[in-house]
Formats: C-alpha cells, structure tokens, sequence
C-alpha cells in the first residue's frame, strides 16, 4: 500500500498538471497507516519525555497544522477573510495562467468556485421566466462548461428545461432532441450563436464577486431555433474554446500586438 500510495502520488507531481482530488482514492491508505503508527508509537516502552512527545506533542502539532491548513482548502472562512489568507498568492493565479489582463483569483480557484452557483441558477431561473409560455414550452439550455450544465440540473432539477453541453462527458450524451424552438445559450462563443441560430439577444450577464474570472461576466443569449439541425451543428459546438482559453488566446494576442508596438 505504501509503494501503492508513492508511484500515484510520484505520477501525480511529475505530470505537472494533475490536481491533488485526482488521487484522493488513495490518501485513507496513509492515514489509515499515520493512524497505526501513531497508536503503536503511543506504546512503545520509552523515556517519558519521549512518551510525552509521541502521545501529546506530536499529534497536537498535527492537528495545529492541519487546522491552518484547513482554511485554505475547505470551505470554512467567509469570502472576505479568505482573501487575506497568508496562504493565498493572488499573483500566482493558483497555477491557472491568468494574468492581470485576464483577472485573478481573489480567494483560492477550488473555493471561489464554489462561491456562486446558487445565484447562478437563480439567474437563469430569472432569464426562464421571462419567456412566453410558448417559448419555455419549447425551449432547452445549452451551456458551455460542465459546471454551469450540473449546477442548473443539480439545483434547479425540473423547473428549468432540459440542459446539454458540449464538454467531456455530456458531449458525449448528445445533442438536444427533437427541435428545440428557443435555445437559453450560456457561454457559447458569441460569432457562432449568431451565425448559427435565429434571433439571438443578450437577455442577461452573469456577474460574481469572488468566482474564478472564467465565470465572471458571463453572457446569456436567447435564441429561436438553429439554423441547422442540432445533429450537425453538435460536432462544431463540441469543438469550440471555452471562455478561458478564449480570454487567455485574446490576452496572447493584445500582449503580441503591445511587443509589436514597443519593437
């Protein structure tokens, strides 16, 4: 178990791009064996300074540790005390290559993003009941990232229409079926909403405080039906940037054409 634990955990740190939840599968078994060792070191037939260390000073250093280390990675501390964590390197961008141009994470990317799908949902709910009754009766959501997609089906359940996105595994479950007469666009790349569907208008903006910036001003289109059948349209939808590789190709070019003008 030990080897087990070293080799994905080894993996993890040389690919360089894996997140620590990745192989959270495997961390009962080094708490599991921190717990043995703990217990056994508790009996073990020393010097009482020794005893002392081993049944009250270790663990009680551990569990100081783990507590500081708690604010940081659970929801624990409100938004605004988060922001001033001593852990928290704004600069840094938590690893995710946003820069100033682009916006940075205010509080840590796992905690910001969990700060704002409630209010998100309501927001569409919002955009929902602003449709006529024959609009909604036809109409279906089609949303850019997996997260909005779970978020409205995890918290709105059915009172939204039915939601599709083309990103990893709901890709794969299709395209919408039948033919939707009002499409609820989230995030989708404004020129191929446009190009590809019939009378599309900004019905709202999606603005949060202390969500990641690839959530952050986020346009919801309505739109009458497609141009063409979904069907077709859904390998083309599946190939689109989302919004932060889209701001981050936009930031690549303005820093580009600023070089330019310097030389």
């Amino acid at each position: 178990m030990a080897w087990f634990f070293a080799t994905a955990f080894g993996l993890a740190i040389v690919g360089g791009s894996s997140l620590p939840y990745r192989i959270g599968g495997v961390f009962p078994l080094v708490f599991a064996a921190g717990g043995v060792f703990l217990e056994g070191a508790r009996r073990l037939d020393v010097g009482r300074l020794r005893r002392i260390w081993n049944t009250w000073t270790l663990p009680s250093f551990m569990l100081a540790v783990g507590a500081v280390i708690a604010t940081f990675g659970l929801p624990i501390l409100p938004p605004p005390v988060l922001e001033r964590h001593p852990l928290h390197d704004r600069s840094e961008g938590d690893g995710l290559q946003f820069r100033p141009e682009v916006g940075t994470n205010r509080i840590p990317y796992h905690l910001g993003n969990r700060t704002h799908w409630v209010s998100f949902v309501e927001e569409v709910e919002s955009v929902v009941r602003g449709l006529d009754p024959g609009e909604r009766e036809g109409a279906i959501i089609l949303a850019d990232y997996f997260g909005h997609a779970g978020a409205l089906e995890h918290y709105a359940q059915d009172r939204l229409p039915p939601v599709y996105s083309p990103m990893t595994g709901y890709f794969l479950w299709g395209p919408p079926r039948g033919s939707p007469t009002t499409v609820i666009s989230i995030g989708i790349d404004e020129d191929f909403v446009r190009a590809n569907f019939e009378q599309p208008e900004v019905a709202a903006t999606f603005r949060c405080t202390y969500c990641p910036p690839v959530v952050n001003d986020l346009p919801i289109y309505v739109t009458g039906p497609p141009k063409r059948p979904f069907a077709e349209l859904w390998p083309e939808i599946g190939e689109l940037e989302d919004l932060r590789t889209q701001k981050l190709r936009a930031q690549g070019r303005d820093e580009g054409l600023r070089s330019k003008e310097e030389r």
